[in-house]
């Protein structure tokens, strides 16, 4: 006998053995802790669904919740179909009330946590078939479960045909986070045994090449089994070099449409009837509807299982389910359209009795509804007004089905909604389209059109979006020759694209914007949009003065409205706190930024939310909380991938990357950095020339001071960064400097400094004022100058206090505590320390508090004087280090750890980088790791070997 040779299992399975022994280690690795994402590609009767349904079987067997989801066809269109079960206890027609009018972000997050909240606190396994289908609502929603690290293991298994899988499932599957473990089954092709081991277990005739008609697929050996001579000749051909692709698909399609044919009438109709309200579906609610032509439909749906032409749904419910997608594919077109444009009404009214939602009866109308058909639209309208925040591209899907109903002379309302579907669109992600539709609006409507100055906002919102700054500023200035009431708003659009593209006349633009919004009879909204932008671009410009009494006039607009009267003012809210981001006002930044995204998430605005995110990362870096940058960061990216925007997920990005430099140091961030950088391009634009600044940070950080001078030398636009924010010019200024004495050239790093003193006092910002002085006491320092250095940093610290930057400050304590320790002022110099330890750690900043405790232990009393702890007392934020590792080598890894490259190292410790290379190499092989990064992730107590960390100045017994 053969080796390979194989017979059915139990449930019917055959030539299976290897997928079932790797479903049942998947399942095993949610008993040891780890979740798993398992995916199951393949072709269309492969046993993508019979693999699915024994892992459901596996997992319940073993205590597990199961959650079971399945797409369709002809419901791709219907929110979150994947998750139906899931969010309705039992699935049933229509979606559940409560999921419309939530916000995706929000939906999204509390629908991980209930998943965490599944079975008591045992494993959880969410099945979900034939994801090739899903809605885009699905797949983001699996996204950001997959992105994520699950509070318990959780197991996500999908099956999907490869040909037929959009980019948005790729996307899903590729992002997954490191918590899953992954695995990929592609069932193979039954052999010429396994063949002959089914027709045995079905009872059923093999005839004689059979196996090569069918190539393998068991769907299609089912079919072929049962098909007799004249399906058997119809597959004929398959495979040959001159036989017509799809043979035997179409063979298989007509054997399973032979079998439904085969059916008395009424059992028949009540078939068809399943095939077009939906699969699943709910035998009462067909039986119902079939009524008319099957009274007894209940019992001819008995019928239909017991010939396993429909089945249990797998959620486990009391819904129903085709035997196979194929099947109802036949049966839903053999019916004939007439008939189905028929069925598909009386299925609308049916529901409409019910009292179900328009999500439910969107479906149905999108399919039988005629031109003219005024109420078939406001069904439409409703149902994608009520799933615009939480399923944009559904409610953009119901809209386009929508607009042919309405009369052409019915231009007003087709003038809104092309509008209400350009803003669906423009959230779901699909920019593009959003911006055709609102440039044909525009073509189409008159000057004086009230939806005129709404889809020039849009507009310029889409075109900021994807970076086409130069695009949308042409469109604007085209507007601003028409002139009218919206002039205002066509400006400061107008320069909001100018400042990003980096053009100077965008303030111009923006004070001619202000002063025509001064006439009273202005709306609030385009006065609003004037100042903020205004602020925004005098900030950018260096005119300080300009920019505050804008910002204080907007700010007193804006006082006292509630959310729902902001809703229309986000943008204005925007610039607004990228304003005072950049006039150094971090927490009225906050704070507008805050009430912003609440009224972005009440009312759907989700494509603005990114933008007021990405400000609000760095107003709570400035203000020093590393941890709600970090949180906001994880937000704002989400965001910007569901917007399908690279500049926008490049922004975010580079703002990630400036908050893992506080916490990580140049390790953290510079993978992150480097991608913020190749999404954004080589363009010159303002988000763009911030995401390269802040690489040549990191490059900074990490010792290679020839590429950060490089990176900011483009960045900048050549020899004194004219590309530069003049607001924010000094500091550049500072790294530059920075930068060139890392490189030993102190005399090219001295006029630098003088020229950020110099703009520092001119824009009149404290904290650029601080950041030029730190440049000065760096320089100091290295000059041979210790005394000045220590009282210049200082002044630096205290400057950045005076003006609530503490992880500044505390950079400068770092640089004022070496100043003091060269002057032979080592008490003072852990005070500093003492001092900076306590910033960063409050503020989440690791790897500046890192740096702290670590030059405070090197500052040990015992070689000092002037300091003499008490003799019982290990010196505060000294590590203990492994066995093994000696003096030196406890160093370098501590050094290495905390963000410094070899040279720096070096530089710290009087030693050659090549000896810092030795020491690391020997540190290595006692700690077991094999790289810089594997060293770098080490938990602090693999290091310390007590997993403590002590503050500078508190002392801890033995």
């Amino acid at each position: 006998m053969s080796g390979r040779r194989r017979t059915a299992d139990a449930h019917g399975l055959v030539g299976r053995g290897s997928e079932l022994r790797r479903l049942q280690r998947a399942f095993a690795c949610l008993g040891e802790g780890r979740s798993v994402l398992m995916e199951i590609t393949g072709e269309p009767g492969m046993g993508k669904t019979r693999l699915l349904d024994e892992l459901a079987r596996i997992a319940r067997c073993g205590g597990a919740t199961v959650v079971a989801g399945r797409c369709s066809e002809y419901e791709r269109a219907r929110p979150f179909s994947a998750f139906a079960a899931f969010l309705d206890g039992e699935a049933s027609p229509p979606p559940p009330g409560s999921l419309p009018g939530l916000e995706r972000g929000r939906f999204h997050r509390e629908m991980a946590e209930r998943l965490d909240g599944l079975g008591g606190g045992g494993p959880v396994v969410v099945v979900l078939d034939d994801l090739h289908w899903a809605d885009n609502g699905s797949l983001e929603l699996l996204r950001h479960i997959l992105r994520g690290t699950p509070a318990r293991p959780l197991m996500i298994a999908v099956a999907h045909r490869p040909r037929q899988t959009g980019e948005l499932l790729v996307d899903a599957l590729a992002g997954t986070s490191a918590a899953f473990h992954r695995e990929r089954i592609v069932p193979r092709p039954l052999s010429e045994e396994d063949v002959a081991a089914l027709a045995r277990f079905l009872g059923a005739f093999c005839p004689p090449g059979l196996h090569a008609r069918c190539e393998g697929n068991p769907l299609y050996a089912r079919a072929l089994m049962t098909a007799g001579p004249e399906g058997l000749r119809a597959a004929d051909g398959h495979g040959e070099a001159d036989g017509p692709p799809g043979d035997v698909a179409d063979a298989v399609a007509q054997v399973l449409l032979a079998e439904a044919r085969a059916l008395d009438p009424a059992p028949l109709a009540v078939l068809r009837t399943a095939a077009v309200v939906g699969d699943p579906f709910d035998p009462e609610f067909v039986s119902g509807l079939a009524h008319a032509e099957a009274p007894d439909a209940a019992a001819l749906l008995d019928g239909l299982r017991e010939r396993d032409l429909v089945r249990p749904e797998p959620s486990g419910g009391r819904l129903l389910c085709f035997r196979h997608p194929v099947l109802r594919h036949a049966v839903y077109q053999d019916a004939g359209p007439g008939w189905r444009l028929v069925t598909h009404r009386r299925i609308v009214a049916a529901l409409a009795e019910r009292g179900a939602p328009a999500t439910a009866l969107a479906p149905h109308v999108a399919r039988s509804a005629a031109p003219g058909d005024r109420e078939a639209a406001a069904v439409l309208v409703r149902a994608a007004r009520s799933v615009l925040t939480s399923v944009p591209a559904s409610a953009a899907h119901w809209l386009s089905r929508a607009l042919p109903l309405l009369p052409e002379e019915e231009s007003e309302a087709r003038c809104e909604l092309s509008l209400l579907l350009a803003h669906a669109c423009a959230a779901a992600g699909d920019l593009e389209r959003g911006r055709r539709i609102l440039h044909d609006l525009l073509a189409a409507l008159p000057s004086d059109a009230p939806h005129r100055a709404a889809a020039l906002r849009l507009l310029s919102l889409v075109d900021r979006m994807q970076g086409k700054y130069e695009e949308g500023a042409a469109v604007l200035h085209e507007e601003s020759r028409r002139g009218g009431p919206d002039l205002p708003s066509v400006l400061a659009l107008r320069a909001s694209c100018e400042v990003l593209a980096g053009r100077h006349q965008a303030v111009g633009h923006v004070r001619r914007a202000v002063r025509a919004a001064a006439d009273g009879s202005v709306a609030d909204e385009a006065r609003l949009l004037a100042l903020g932008t205004r602020a925004l671009v005098e900030a950018c410009r260096g005119s300080v003065p300009h920019a505050l009494e804008a910002a204080r006039q907007a700010t007193g607009l804006l006082s006292g409205r509630s959310d729902e009267e902001l809703a229309p003012l986000l943008d204005c809210l925007g610039q607004l706190g990228w304003a005072q981001v950049l006039l150094e006002q971090p927490g009225r930044a906050s704070e507008h930024f805050t009430r912003g995204l609440r009224a972005a998430e009440r009312t759907g605005q989700s494509h603005l939310s990114t933008y007021l995110l990405v400000g609000q990362i760095l107003a709570v870096l400035r203000l020093g909380d590393v941890r709600a940058a970090l949180r906001a960061a994880d937000e704002a990216e989400e965001r910007s991938r569901l917007l399908r925007s690279d500049p926008m997920l490049a922004f975010a990005l580079s703002m990630r990357a400036g908050a893992l430099l506080w916490r990580d140091g140049p390790a953290g961030a510079a993978a992150v950095a480097e991608q913020a950088v190749r999404l954004g391009g080589r363009g010159r634009g303002w988000w763009t020339g911030v995401a390269r600044r802040i690489l040549a940070r990191v490059r900074l950080l990490e010792g290679d001071a020839l590429e950060a001078l490089r990176i900011l030398d483009d960045a900048g636009g050549g020899p004194g960064m004219p590309g530069v924010d003049v607001c924010a010019l000094p500091m550049w200024l500072a790294v530059q400097a920075e930068a060139l004495m890392l490189l030993g050239r102190p005399h090219e790093a001295e006029p630098l400094v003088r020229e950020a003193l110099t703009r520092a006092a001119a824009v009149a910002l404290p904290a650029q004022r601080g950041h030029a002085l730190a440049a000065r006491a760096e320089l100091l320092l290295r000059t041979g100058d210790p005394v000045g250095a220590a009282s210049v940093a200082r002044w630096a610290a205290a400057t950045f206090e005076r003006c609530g930057q503490p992880l500044e400050e505390a950079r400068c304590r770092l640089l004022a505590a070496e100043a003091r320790a060269a002057s032979g002022r080592v008490g003072a110099a852990r005070t500093e320390l003492s001092r900076a330890w306590t910033i960063g750690d409050a503020g989440g900043a690791r790897s500046l508090a890192d740096r702290a405790a670590y030059r405070y232990g090197q500052l040990s009393p015992s070689s000092t004087a002037d300091v003499r702890p008490p003799a019982a007392a290990t010196p505060p934020g000294e590590r203990v280090r492994p066995a093994g590792l000696t003096h030196r080598e406890h160093d370098v890894v501590t050094l290495v750890r905390s963000g410094l490259t070899n040279a720096q190292v070096a530089d710290r410790l009087h030693v050659t980088v090549k000896a810092v290379e030795a020491h690391l190499t020997r540190a290595y092989r006692k700690l077991g790791v094999t790289s810089r990064s594997a060293l770098v992730a080490m938990g602090t107590h693999e290091i310390s070997g007590d997993g403590t960390t002590t503050a500078p100045g508190a002392a801890r017994t033995p």
